[in-house]
């Protein structure tokens, strides 16, 4: 038996080829030939989009959807799917995508070998001519507590070819005929979302207006507290205090009032451009005395329509330790006795305690002074 080895690298263009063996046997004038049957080659290989078809930039006219066509090529063939920001899967027909805003927009195509993914970003068409654009909204701003309800209506008194709403909630593409369109949501939780309204006006190009939103949510809780987490504090020692302001937006609108008692002692603000709901704590670096123990914190949002305040922290209501000596003596000498006083800023309760200090001292120098009466003056006491 006789037996030949052929070494080969395939490649995906060799993929559906076929492969004979043949063997021949020289016998002189006449030679005698074998054939085997033919080899089908199947090459399996990953998936390569086509960025011709695909641009890494695509421009969209505003209200005219723009068609994006995804191809790969790969054996077996590959899983087309779409992905617009970071977490959003969109609904695709045969690979290709209708987007009507912009972004960043990722085709990937997959299949058991690996992935091969592009990313795409659609930029609008039209230059922004804020000053001059005919549009009016009304209201021209809207401030909305997250969830609730908001609607704003955008009108012209220009000729126009169209125009709409642009926006991540409540788009309403692009409207033909009439001179106002109205953006409606019917609870609105997108901290990031930047409506425009836009008209493509039948003497110049198109233009839109920004519309200002400002979602807000009041903090879930306000809470003050020391930060040793101490129930005891001596007089004439620092202490931090902390305001913790639970699950507020817009933080950087968020004012921290602390009080001392009934005065205002500190204003606290937090520079932050975060537009989603944080937690924040603020901190006081106070002294605390026998008198002044009571502490507060109030958060407020100022917003553009009206501040909004939350309910206060509770007082903080600091048991403050001082000492107290209390000395009583004769011509025999002295006796001091020191006195550990709690006080919760109570200033009746101290007088009390001082009081009461000053009769046990006159209640021993009387029962001293009663003494030497009775024994005489040559007695030793």
């Amino acid at each position: 038996m006789v037996s030949s080895t052929l070494n080969v690298t395939f490649s995906r263009k060799d993929s559906g080829s076929k492969i004979t063996c043949e063997a021949r046997l020289d016998l002189g004038q006449t030679d005698k030939t074998w054939t085997t049957e033919p080899l089908n080659i199947t090459v399996h290989y990953m998936p390569i989009i086509n960025s011709t078809k695909l641009p890494r930039r695509i421009p969209v006219f505003r209200g005219y959807p723009e068609e994006l066509v995804c191809e790969a090529e790969g054996h077996p063939p590959p899983k087309i799917e779409w992905r617009y920001g970071t977490d959003k899967f969109v609904r695709v027909h045969g690979g290709n995508l209708t987007v009507f805003e912009a972004g960043i927009y990722a085709c990937t195509a997959s299949n058991y070998l690996a992935n091969s993914s592009i990313e795409v970003e659609v930029v609008l068409k039209g230059s922004p001519v804020l000053a001059n654009c005919p549009l009016e909204l009304s209201p021209s701003s809207v401030v909305v507590r997250y969830g609730d309800p908001v609607s704003v209506n955008c009108s012209t008194s220009t000729s126009h070819d169209g125009m709409g709403w642009e926006a991540t909630k409540g788009s309403t593409g692009l409207v033909e005929g009439g001179n106002e369109v109205k953006w409606k949501v019917s609870s609105l939780e997108d901290w990031t979302i930047s409506p425009k309204c836009y008209i493509n006006p039948t003497a110049f190009p198109q233009c839109f207006v920004n519309l200002p939103v400002t979602l807000y949510k009041p903090p879930d809780d306000v809470s003050i507290s020391l930060l040793d987490n101490t129930s005891t504090v001596r007089e004439g020692t620092k202490y931090q205090l902390q305001c913790k302001v639970i699950n507020v937006a817009p933080v950087q609108k968020l004012t921290v009032t602390w009080f001392k008692g009934n005065e205002l002692i500190k204003l606290d603000h937090y520079n932050s451009l975060t537009r989603t709901p944080v937690n924040q704590s603020f901190t006081l670096t106070v002294t605390p005395s026998r008198y002044e123990a009571q502490f507060k914190c109030v958060a407020q949002l100022n917003l553009d329509s009206e501040p909004i305040t939350s309910p206060m922290a509770d007082d903080l209501n600091m048991n403050v330790l001082w000492t107290y000596n209390c000395t009583a003596s004769n011509n025999l000498g002295s006796k001091t006795k020191q006195f550990i006083v709690k006080s919760a800023g109570n200033r009746w309760t101290f007088w009390a305690i001082i009081g009461s200090f000053l009769a046990l001292a006159v209640l021993i120098l009387s029962g001293y002074v009663v003494i030497k009466m009775k024994s005489g003056s040559d007695s030793i006491i």
